[in-house]
């Protein structure tokens, strides 16, 4: 006989948070989301679910004196990884009072998404705008669940924004102790990271991509 199928709940949310840089357009962008996260609670029912998926262009940009050419050129060179502690989301996800707390935030191992060149598959920056990673994805979930891959897919060209996708595995058992996953003991915001038995050698394709097995997989 086979297994039983049990129902599963899911909230998406999607967002499109205040634009620009500096300090009052990052509190727009917190208030905003903070307003939105409570109605998806309040209209929504997010914390009876089993995944809730929190994405789109949230607009957070880069903290600090920075020049769109410097950064642009750290792309180029493939160092655009130090910027990413100037984060403005990943400095509120790290913070006591932060406007996504409890929230799993993968880090972006893939250049800023944002303001690109339409038609061109590099990443090539507007020069008046600072590169950053405006397109998010962030997930909570009391399953236990292994982060396959997050990444962006710079060959869709059609926006000034390079998509990003997620792919996630989730186990149907509850996590012991239940509630939204923690983050690792040594401090790290990103989630564990597995590459799945079942993916194919070919980069994920869709923008979220889950898949939910009754029990572990050998």
């Amino acid at each position: 006989a086979g297994a039983a199928t049990k129902r599963r709940r899911i909230t998406a949310v999607g967002v499109h948070l205040p634009a620009h840089e500096g300090d009052q357009f990052l509190a727009d962008r917190r208030e905003a989301l903070a307003t939105i996260l409570q109605k998806a609670r309040d209209d929504a029912a997010m914390d009876d679910a089993d995944l809730a998926v929190l994405t789109g262009d949230m607009n957070f940009r880069l903290t600090g004196d920075l020049e769109s050419k410097s950064v642009a050129d750290d792309v180029k060179n493939g160092d655009y990884a130090k910027h990413y502690a100037a984060d403005e989301l990943a400095r509120d996800h790290s913070s006591a009072e932060s406007v996504v707390a409890g929230w799993e935030l993968p880090r972006c191992d893939f250049p800023p998404t944002f303001k690109v060149k339409r038609g061109v598959v590099e990443e090539t920056y507007n020069r008046k705008r600072v590169p950053a990673w405006c397109d998010r994805v962030l997930y909570r979930t009391a399953l236990e669940s292994h982060l396959i891959s997050y990444a962006s897919h710079p060959k869709l060209t059609t926006s000034d924004h390079k998509p990003v996708a997620l792919a996630l595995d989730l186990l149907g058992e509850a996590r012991p102790g239940g509630g939204p996953q923690r983050r690792p003991s040594n401090g790290s915001s990103a989630p564990s990271s597995r590459r799945s038995s079942l993916d194919p050698d070919d980069a994920v394709t869709s923008d979220l991509d889950i898949r939910v097995f009754e029990r572990a997989r050998r």
